[in-house]
Parts: C-alpha cells; structure tokens; sequence
C-alpha cells in the first residue's frame, strides 16, 4: 500500500485535511498520514497576488525526504499559475502533487469538500502515471475551469481504473 503525506502550507482547516485523508484512502487504497505541522509558505514568483506553483515543491519534496512515505500532497488557499497557464488547481511533477482551495471555494460546503477531493485524486493519478482522460466524467479530465471540475466524478473511469491498479497503485 501506497503510502501519501500531506503538508498543509499555512491555515489550511484540519476538517478539510482529515476529509482529503479519509477520501484519499477510500478512493485509491493509500495510506494517508499528515504532516504535524502547517508549514510556512517559501518566497516564489508572483503575479499579482498568484504564486508560481512549481516554486513550493523543493519545500515539498524537502518535507517527503524526511518520512517513508512514497509521495506527497501539499494544499494550500493561495492562488496558483503555472508555465503557459494563468491559473491551475493543481499540479504534479514526480513524487510531489499540490492542489490549491482558493478557486475551489463555493458557500455550499459540501460542494467545497468534493471539488477538493477530485482535484486531489487527479493531481495523485498523474503521481501514478496517468495522463489526461477525454471522458468528462472521468476525475482525470482536464479541468479548464470549475464547470469542467464540477461535472466529473471522484473517482477514475474504467479505462483509467485499469490504468491505475495495473501500474500497483
């Protein structure tokens, strides 16, 4: 069993912490421990307010090599970008995955929760070596905005299913 770590930068809520976990495991069988702390949040490229995402994952890699686990997953409130993209909700890149709330947030807390988790599942199915799926119900289709995000499932169709178990989680 896979085993994931996940580092909250900052003031992330602990209920939305625990409930990543619990979905983490339930969706792809890993086992999830969370880092004790909140970390601080490094200097990175801005623009405007927006952090360039790939700029936090030597702090979250730094923080991977210092446990057993296989891979981790920071979240943080802030605004993300990327190369070639004005804003991400996430990103993955080895051994680390991050997932950012701030586009994510809704009123409807439980629409919160589960825009969440789909993008947290994505962003560790690419960890797991899938790519992008055309099926819009599948959690690993691109999402180009909440509407995109909103439509998909948690959990992976059946061809990337198969992708995923077949590759040993």
């Amino acid at each position: 069993m896979k085993k994931t770590l996940i580092i909250p930068f900052k003031t992330i809520d602990k209920e939305i912490i625990n409930h990543l976990g619990k979905k983490i495991t339930e969706i792809l069988g890993y086992k999830v421990v969370v880092n004790k702390e909140q970390i601080s949040i490094p200097s990175s490229r801005k623009i405007g307010l927006q952090l360039f995402a790939e700029d936090l994952f030597p702090t979250l890699r730094g923080e991977l090599m210092k446990t057993d686990a296989d891979a981790v997953l920071g979240i943080i409130d802030k605004d993300l970008y990327a190369e070639n993209f004005n804003f991400i909700f996430g990103l993955a890149y080895s051994d680390c995955s991050l997932i950012s709330l701030h586009r994510l947030i809704s009123e409807d807390k439980e629409l919160f929760y589960t825009r969440a988790v789909k993008e947290a599942i994505h962003e560790l199915g690419h960890l797991a070596g899938l790519g992008h799926c055309p099926n819009i119900s599948c959690v690993m289709h691109f999402s180009n905005g909440l509407g995109d995000t909103d439509i998909k499932n948690e959990t992976f169709c059946t061809k990337c299913d198969k992708r995923f178990r077949s590759r040993g989680r």
